[in-house]
């Protein structure tokens, strides 16, 4: 018995080594390319493909089945609504898989954390420092927004009800 939850553990240690690893990647390749390749992606929805495949086996309920598509619908707006100037499709994707690994109500909390986030530091460049000031485009790579909300999502288990209490 002993033997099966050293496997188990140590099963999970390298799953959550890899997936942390490669949104640190892509955070870091946003940063210095201004977009993700597509192989990252690809990778990022198989780490988040096992863990989506799991939960919709054990709770085959319609919100389960759709929540990536549920999670990564604002992006995709945003997305053909900007014709891709707003942001890139690799977020749309990286969202999706997001939604796979979390579900509706906390992949949803990523993406308003992401967001916050992104707004802050984006107003921090625009009006707390000199330098940026007066320039009328400053890109912003989210892809770090959104990797560091994903580690605040799973560490403290908010979702988006709980953020919605805070304003009731």
């Amino acid at each position: 018995m002993g033997g099966n939850s050293l496997l188990l553990s140590t099963g999970e240690l390298i799953y959550y080594t890899t997936l942390f690893g490669t949104l640190g990647v892509m955070a870091l390749y946003d940063k210095a390319h201004s977009y993700i390749p597509t192989s990252f992606l690809s990778f990022f929805l198989l780490l988040t493909g096992g863990v989506y495949g799991v939960r919709v086996f054990e709770d085959p309920s319609i919100i389960n089945f759709l929540s990536p598509f549920f999670v990564a619908l604002p992006f995709l707006f945003l997305w053909l609504i900007t014709k891709g100037k707003g942001l890139g499709f690799g977020d749309v994707i990286l969202f999706f898989g997001v939604g796979m690994f979390f579900g509706t109500l906390q992949g949803l909390a990523v993406l308003i954390v992401s967001v916050w986030g992104g707004a802050l530091v984006g107003l921090y460049i625009k009006y707390g420092r000199g330098d940026a000031v007066g320039k009328k485009h400053v890109a912003i790579p989210f892809v770090p927004f959104i990797a560091l909300a994903f580690l605040v999502v799973l560490f403290t288990g908010i979702d988006a009800l709980s953020i919605a209490l805070l304003f009731s």
